[in-house]
Protein backbone atom coordinates (compact mmCIF):
# COMPACT_ATOMS: atom_id res chain seq x y z
CA UNK A 1 0.00 0.00 0.00
CA UNK A 2 3.07 2.91 0.98
CA UNK A 3 4.49 1.53 -2.42
CA UNK A 4 5.10 4.35 -5.01
CA UNK A 5 3.06 3.12 -7.58
CA UNK A 6 0.08 2.69 -5.75
CA UNK A 7 -0.67 5.91 -7.22
CA UNK A 8 -0.82 4.55 -10.14
CA UNK A 9 -3.41 1.86 -9.14
CA UNK A 10 -6.06 4.25 -7.56
CA UNK A 11 -5.48 7.04 -10.53
CA UNK A 12 -8.79 6.89 -11.83
CA UNK A 13 -10.26 7.40 -8.64
CA UNK A 14 -11.91 10.29 -7.38
CA UNK A 15 -8.59 10.92 -4.99
CA UNK A 16 -6.44 10.25 -8.01
CA UNK A 17 -5.16 11.26 -11.21
CA UNK A 18 -5.21 9.90 -14.35
CA UNK A 19 -2.18 10.69 -15.90
CA UNK A 20 0.14 8.98 -13.49
CA UNK A 21 2.64 7.05 -14.48
CA UNK A 22 5.10 4.25 -13.24
CA UNK A 23 8.08 3.05 -14.81
CA UNK A 24 9.63 -0.40 -13.83
CA UNK A 25 12.07 -0.60 -16.01
CA UNK A 26 14.57 1.86 -17.33
CA UNK A 27 13.08 0.77 -20.94
CA UNK A 28 10.29 2.29 -19.61
CA UNK A 29 11.31 5.53 -18.05
CA UNK A 30 13.02 6.49 -21.31
CA UNK A 31 10.42 5.88 -22.98
CA UNK A 32 7.24 7.52 -20.98
CA UNK A 33 9.27 11.11 -19.71
CA UNK A 34 10.29 12.44 -22.73
CA UNK A 35 6.37 12.67 -23.41
CA UNK A 36 5.12 13.58 -19.83
CA UNK A 37 7.41 16.37 -19.71
CA UNK A 38 6.54 17.76 -23.17
CA UNK A 39 3.11 17.84 -21.89
CA UNK A 40 3.42 19.97 -18.27
CA UNK A 41 5.40 19.82 -15.60
CA UNK A 42 6.21 16.91 -13.24
CA UNK A 43 6.92 15.00 -10.20
CA UNK A 44 9.57 12.11 -10.85
CA UNK A 45 10.45 10.48 -7.97
CA UNK A 46 11.79 6.99 -6.96
CA UNK A 47 9.57 4.24 -4.91
CA UNK A 48 12.47 4.37 -1.75
CA UNK A 49 13.97 6.92 0.23
CA UNK A 50 12.26 9.49 2.73
CA UNK A 51 12.20 13.19 3.39
CA UNK A 52 12.10 13.96 -0.21
CA UNK A 53 15.36 12.75 -1.36
CA UNK A 54 15.14 11.24 -4.75
CA UNK A 55 11.67 13.09 -5.63
CA UNK A 56 12.36 16.05 -8.03
CA UNK A 57 10.02 18.20 -9.71
CA UNK A 58 10.87 18.75 -13.15
CA UNK A 59 10.00 21.73 -15.71
CA UNK A 60 10.71 22.12 -18.98
CA UNK A 61 13.47 25.47 -19.18
CA UNK A 62 11.52 26.87 -22.48
CA UNK A 63 8.62 26.21 -20.93
CA UNK A 64 6.81 25.10 -24.55
CA UNK A 65 4.28 22.47 -23.18
CA UNK A 66 2.34 20.82 -25.82
CA UNK A 67 -1.58 21.18 -25.69
CA UNK A 68 -2.25 17.43 -25.25
CA UNK A 69 -0.59 14.67 -23.91
CA UNK A 70 1.54 13.19 -26.26
CA UNK A 71 1.22 16.01 -28.77
CA UNK A 72 5.03 15.68 -28.74
CA UNK A 73 8.08 14.01 -27.60
CA UNK A 74 11.02 16.22 -26.58
CA UNK A 75 14.59 16.11 -27.51
CA UNK A 76 17.30 13.99 -25.33
CA UNK A 77 19.44 17.69 -25.55
CA UNK A 78 16.41 19.53 -24.32
CA UNK A 79 17.42 21.20 -20.76
CA UNK A 80 15.19 20.90 -17.86
CA UNK A 81 14.78 23.26 -14.48
CA UNK A 82 15.14 20.28 -11.80
CA UNK A 83 13.89 20.67 -8.32
CA UNK A 84 14.76 18.43 -5.34
CA UNK A 85 12.18 18.30 -2.94
CA UNK A 86 14.72 17.20 -0.16
CA UNK A 87 16.02 20.12 0.30
CA UNK A 88 14.68 22.44 -2.64
CA UNK A 89 18.46 22.79 -4.57
CA UNK A 90 17.90 24.06 -8.07
CA UNK A 91 19.86 21.68 -10.97
CA UNK A 92 19.91 22.68 -14.66
CA UNK A 93 20.22 19.19 -17.12
CA UNK A 94 19.60 18.05 -20.09
CA UNK A 95 16.67 15.07 -20.53
CA UNK A 96 19.37 12.92 -21.36
CA UNK A 97 21.46 13.77 -18.90
CA UNK A 98 18.38 13.22 -16.11
CA UNK A 99 17.45 9.86 -17.59
CA UNK A 100 21.27 8.66 -17.28
CA UNK A 101 21.33 9.99 -13.28
CA UNK A 102 17.97 8.18 -12.72
CA UNK A 103 19.55 5.08 -14.52
CA UNK A 104 23.04 4.81 -13.82
CA UNK A 105 23.74 7.66 -11.25
CA UNK A 106 26.73 9.75 -11.81
CA UNK A 107 28.62 9.16 -15.38
CA UNK A 108 30.24 10.82 -17.68
CA UNK A 109 26.67 10.94 -19.52
CA UNK A 110 24.66 12.43 -16.90
CA UNK A 111 26.70 15.70 -16.57
CA UNK A 112 27.94 17.29 -13.14
CA UNK A 113 25.08 17.16 -10.15
CA UNK A 114 24.64 18.83 -6.63
CA UNK A 115 22.62 16.52 -5.44
CA UNK A 116 22.97 14.70 -2.06
CA UNK A 117 21.90 11.47 -3.77
CA UNK A 118 23.75 8.86 -6.25
CA UNK A 119 20.73 8.28 -8.24
CA UNK A 120 20.63 4.69 -9.98
CA UNK A 121 17.01 4.46 -9.05
CA UNK A 122 16.55 1.21 -10.67
CA UNK A 123 18.77 -0.80 -8.77
CA UNK A 124 17.50 -3.72 -6.86
CA UNK A 125 14.65 -3.84 -8.65
CA UNK A 126 13.51 -0.02 -7.91
CA UNK A 127 11.22 1.69 -10.04
CA UNK A 128 9.66 5.66 -10.24
CA UNK A 129 6.30 7.62 -10.43
CA UNK A 130 5.67 10.05 -13.07
CA UNK A 131 2.80 12.23 -11.84
CA UNK A 132 1.29 15.64 -12.24
CA UNK A 133 3.29 18.47 -10.25
CA UNK A 134 0.65 20.93 -8.61
CA UNK A 135 1.43 23.90 -8.01
CA UNK A 136 -1.39 23.78 -4.97
CA UNK A 137 1.56 22.16 -3.26
CA UNK A 138 2.65 26.21 -1.94
CA UNK A 139 -0.47 26.33 -0.23
CA UNK A 140 0.99 22.75 1.86
CA UNK A 141 -0.54 19.60 2.34
CA UNK A 142 -2.58 17.71 4.35
CA UNK A 143 -1.28 14.52 6.18
CA UNK A 144 -4.53 12.32 7.70
CA UNK A 145 -3.48 10.40 10.26
CA UNK A 146 -5.44 7.14 9.88
CA UNK A 147 -5.56 3.96 12.69
CA UNK A 148 -7.76 1.43 10.66
CA UNK A 149 -10.05 2.72 9.03
CA UNK A 150 -10.81 5.85 11.17
CA UNK A 151 -9.33 9.03 10.89
CA UNK A 152 -7.60 10.30 14.11
CA UNK A 153 -5.95 13.59 13.24
CA UNK A 154 -4.97 16.24 10.19
CA UNK A 155 -1.55 17.46 10.43
CA UNK A 156 -0.85 20.56 7.84
CA UNK A 157 2.57 21.03 6.81
CA UNK A 158 3.35 24.10 5.07
CA UNK A 159 7.34 23.06 3.51
CA UNK A 160 9.98 26.22 4.38
CA UNK A 161 13.37 25.33 2.34
CA UNK A 162 12.27 21.70 1.51
CA UNK A 163 10.55 18.58 2.65
CA UNK A 164 13.46 17.98 4.58
CA UNK A 165 13.65 21.49 6.32
CA UNK A 166 11.57 23.95 8.36
CA UNK A 167 7.97 22.67 8.24
CA UNK A 168 5.37 24.98 9.95
CA UNK A 169 2.51 22.44 11.23
CA UNK A 170 -0.76 23.17 12.13
CA UNK A 171 -2.66 20.08 13.49
CA UNK A 172 -6.84 19.58 13.57
CA UNK A 173 -9.21 17.14 14.94
CA UNK A 174 -10.64 14.43 13.07
CA UNK A 175 -14.04 16.71 13.09
CA UNK A 176 -12.72 19.59 11.37
CA UNK A 177 -15.10 21.42 9.44
CA UNK A 178 -12.92 21.95 6.10
CA UNK A 179 -12.18 18.79 5.89
CA UNK A 180 -15.35 17.25 6.76
CA UNK A 181 -16.12 16.25 2.95
CA UNK A 182 -12.70 14.54 2.54
CA UNK A 183 -13.10 12.50 5.86
CA UNK A 184 -16.61 11.04 4.86
CA UNK A 185 -15.06 10.31 1.34
CA UNK A 186 -11.90 8.57 2.39
CA UNK A 187 -13.08 6.58 5.50
CA UNK A 188 -16.09 5.02 3.21
CA UNK A 189 -13.89 4.15 0.41
CA UNK A 190 -11.13 2.95 2.07
CA UNK A 191 -12.22 -0.93 1.00
CA UNK A 192 -12.43 0.60 -2.49
CA UNK A 193 -8.82 1.90 -2.64
CA UNK A 194 -7.30 -1.34 -1.07
CA UNK A 195 -9.73 -3.30 -3.67
CA UNK A 196 -7.80 -0.99 -6.44
CA UNK A 197 -4.42 -1.69 -4.77
CA UNK A 198 -5.16 -5.49 -4.77
CA UNK A 199 -5.38 -6.08 -0.77
CA UNK A 200 -7.75 -7.00 1.70
CA UNK A 201 -8.58 -5.80 4.78
CA UNK A 202 -6.43 -7.66 6.44
CA UNK A 203 -3.66 -5.47 4.51
CA UNK A 204 -4.88 -2.53 6.12
CA UNK A 205 -1.60 -1.10 8.64
CA UNK A 206 -2.75 0.02 12.16
CA UNK A 207 -1.74 3.56 11.79
CA UNK A 208 -1.04 5.05 8.06
CA UNK A 209 -1.49 8.05 6.23
CA UNK A 210 -2.30 9.77 3.19
CA UNK A 211 -1.11 12.80 1.79
CA UNK A 212 -3.65 15.61 -0.12
CA UNK A 213 -2.43 18.11 -1.81
CA UNK A 214 -5.01 20.70 -3.16
CA UNK A 215 -6.10 20.99 -6.96
CA UNK A 216 -8.28 22.90 -9.35
CA UNK A 217 -10.65 21.52 -11.56
CA UNK A 218 -10.66 18.31 -10.75
CA UNK A 219 -13.09 15.47 -9.91
CA UNK A 220 -12.52 16.78 -6.07
CA UNK A 221 -10.61 19.74 -4.55
CA UNK A 222 -7.42 17.58 -3.14
CA UNK A 223 -5.74 14.78 -4.50
CA UNK A 224 -3.98 11.87 -2.66
CA UNK A 225 -0.07 12.82 -3.45
CA UNK A 226 0.93 9.67 -1.51
CA UNK A 227 0.45 6.81 1.01
CA UNK A 228 2.37 6.99 3.75
CA UNK A 229 2.94 3.18 5.83
CA UNK A 230 5.96 3.27 7.22
CA UNK A 231 8.51 5.52 9.53
CA UNK A 232 4.98 6.78 10.85
CA UNK A 233 5.59 8.16 14.11
CA UNK A 234 3.81 10.00 17.18
CA UNK A 235 3.58 13.83 15.84
CA UNK A 236 3.92 14.91 19.56
CA UNK A 237 6.81 13.04 20.38
CA UNK A 238 8.98 14.08 17.46
CA UNK A 239 11.31 16.28 20.07
CA UNK A 240 12.31 12.74 21.66
CA UNK A 241 13.77 11.66 18.70
CA UNK A 242 17.18 10.21 19.68
CA UNK A 243 16.44 11.20 23.24
CA UNK A 244 13.95 10.84 26.29
CA UNK A 245 9.98 11.76 26.72
CA UNK A 246 11.68 14.43 28.90
CA UNK A 247 12.58 16.87 26.11
CA UNK A 248 8.96 16.95 25.12
CA UNK A 249 6.20 19.20 27.05
CA UNK A 250 3.94 18.38 29.30
CA UNK A 251 1.55 18.62 26.71
CA UNK A 252 2.87 16.98 23.90
CA UNK A 253 3.66 14.00 26.48
CA UNK A 254 0.15 13.27 27.04
CA UNK A 255 -1.31 14.40 23.54
CA UNK A 256 1.39 11.66 22.72
CA UNK A 257 -0.38 9.18 24.86
CA UNK A 258 -3.28 10.05 24.28
CA UNK A 259 -2.96 8.57 20.51
CA UNK A 260 -0.74 5.74 21.70
CA UNK A 261 -3.89 4.57 24.01
CA UNK A 262 -5.96 5.03 20.31
CA UNK A 263 -3.95 3.19 18.39
CA UNK A 264 -3.62 0.47 21.44
CA UNK A 265 -7.49 -0.04 21.71
CA UNK A 266 -7.86 -0.32 17.96
CA UNK A 267 -5.23 -3.04 17.84
CA UNK A 268 -6.94 -5.06 20.96
CA UNK A 269 -10.32 -4.32 18.94
CA UNK A 270 -8.72 -6.21 15.61
CA UNK A 271 -7.08 -8.74 17.95
CA UNK A 272 -10.33 -10.07 19.50
CA UNK A 273 -12.36 -10.10 16.51
CA UNK A 274 -9.33 -11.92 15.21
CA UNK A 275 -9.82 -14.54 18.18
CA UNK A 276 -13.22 -14.51 18.19
CA UNK A 277 -13.19 -15.74 14.23
CA UNK A 278 -10.37 -18.49 15.17
CA UNK A 279 -12.55 -19.47 18.11
CA UNK A 280 -16.47 -19.52 16.72
CA UNK A 281 -15.76 -19.27 12.92
CA UNK A 282 -16.92 -15.56 12.60
CA UNK A 283 -16.28 -12.02 14.00
CA UNK A 284 -18.20 -11.50 17.25
CA UNK A 285 -18.85 -7.78 16.86
CA UNK A 286 -18.87 -5.82 20.28
CA UNK A 287 -22.11 -4.45 21.58
CA UNK A 288 -23.56 -1.07 22.46
CA UNK A 289 -21.52 1.08 25.34
CA UNK A 290 -24.90 0.73 27.08
CA UNK A 291 -24.45 -3.10 27.51
CA UNK A 292 -22.58 -4.94 29.85
CA UNK A 293 -21.13 -8.14 28.22
CA UNK A 294 -21.42 -11.29 31.50
CA UNK A 295 -20.60 -14.11 29.39
CA UNK A 296 -20.17 -16.03 25.97
CA UNK A 297 -22.33 -19.02 26.14
CA UNK A 298 -23.27 -21.81 23.36
CA UNK A 299 -26.56 -22.02 22.44
CA UNK A 300 -27.94 -25.59 21.60
CA UNK A 301 -26.55 -25.51 18.01
CA UNK A 302 -23.37 -24.90 19.52
CA UNK A 303 -23.07 -21.54 18.32
CA UNK A 304 -21.91 -18.20 20.31
CA UNK A 305 -24.81 -16.42 22.15
CA UNK A 306 -23.77 -12.58 23.64
CA UNK A 307 -25.45 -12.50 27.34
CA UNK A 308 -25.97 -9.27 28.37
CA UNK A 309 -27.68 -7.36 31.05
Amino acid sequence: MGAKDALCKIKDMDFGLPDTLAYYSPEDFKAGFPKSIAFRPRVVKQNRGSAGEGIWIVKLKSETYCNAPGDRVCSMDEPLILMEANDNHVEEHTVAEFIEFCVNGRSEKSGTWSSQGSGKYFEAGGQMVDQRYLPGIEEGESRFFMVGKQLYNIEHYVYIGGVGGETKTTIYPPDAPQYAETKKKLEGEVELYLEALGLGMDSLPLLWAVDFIPIKDHKFPLTIGEFNCSCLGISAFLKARGGTLSQCSVENIAAGQEMCNFIGEKAREILDLQRSVKRYGYPVLPLPVACAVSELSEDDFGSPTVVAW
